[in-house]
């Protein structure tokens, strides 16, 4: 069985990426310093050779040939010279940069490792959470449809009729309502959720109800009262649907509890 990801092996693990990025920057950081200390270097040496070619050039011409021939052996001399251990003011070229080069990429590497395990780790965690999240949802709708399937008393009005999971489509607009009961004058329309947030009621009130009238035409003119049952309710979320004239259904012990007194019909 695979080892569970705790949040605090998510913080760690994020931590140690942090880390990893201090270091690399550290890394360029004195990079680019020593990039610009070689620069300089450089410089001061194109500018010797620059002055010696000048001077071998001038002393190429005082001799003749003689001064030619001396003068492309001074400058193959210390090429080969310089070419050996390309060493100059105390500084060590190209191998050395070549190395930080490398170290430089494997630190990438490993960041781009740690990244990886850390996303993996999300998407993992994303997925536990997601299933725990839907079972918790397909209970609660399966309790309080049994809770209304027995009276099918809502908003002070008998129901006739109880559907769950109603589902439809017309042209591009599609939607589904987790519980509908029905009469001759009256649609109750009862959306459930483990946890309700705020924006769960207005999407009730502005959504749920114009697709329901436009998805099934046959009831447009009813009445259409609002409830929405929840195993947890804050603070909030209660005055807000009393606000909106929305009725609310929860757990109370084994029982639920239904306020609808002052319902809303839309």
């Amino acid at each position: 069985m695979a080892e569970k990801i705790t949040d605090e092996d998510i913080l760690a693990g994020f931590k140690e990426l942090k880390d990893l990025f201090k270091e690399t920057e550290a890394r360029f950081k004195e990079t680019d310093k020593r990039f610009k200390e070689t620069d300089a270097q450089c410089k001061e040496t194109d500018k010797k050779i620059t002055e010696m070619s000048e001077a071998v050039k001038k002393m190429s011409k005082e001799l003749g040939g003689i001064g030619n021939n001396n003068g492309a052996f001074a400058e193959e001399y210390f090429v080969n010279a310089l070419d050996d251990k390309k060493m100059f003011a105390g500084q060590k070229f190209d191998e050395d940069e070549k190395e930080r080069f490398k170290e430089t990429e494997a630190q990438f590497k490993e960041t781009d490792k740690k990244i990886a395990e850390m996303s993996e780790a999300v998407k993992k965690m994303s997925e536990e959470l997601g299933g725990i999240e839907n079972n918790n949802g397909a209970f609660a709708e399966e309790y309080f449809v049994n809770a209304l399937d027995d009276k099918k008393m809502f908003a002070g009005q008998k129901f006739d009729e109880l559907e769950r999971k109603l589902k439809a489509k017309v042209g591009n607009l599609k939607d589904k309502f987790d519980i509908v009961m029905y009469n001759g004058v009256a649609v109750a329309i009862i959306e459930v959720k483990y946890k309700i947030h705020e924006n769960d009621l207005e999407k009730l009130v502005t959504k749920k109800v114009q697709n329901f009238r436009e998805l099934f035409p046959y009831y447009r003119n009813y009445k259409i009262y609002l409830g929405i049952g929840s195993m947890s309710f804050y603070d909030n979320v209660l005055e807000k649907a009393k606000e909106l004239g929305i009725g609310i259904l929860k757990q109370k012990g084994e029982t639920v509890e239904i306020d609808a007194d002052n319902v809303t019909a839309y």
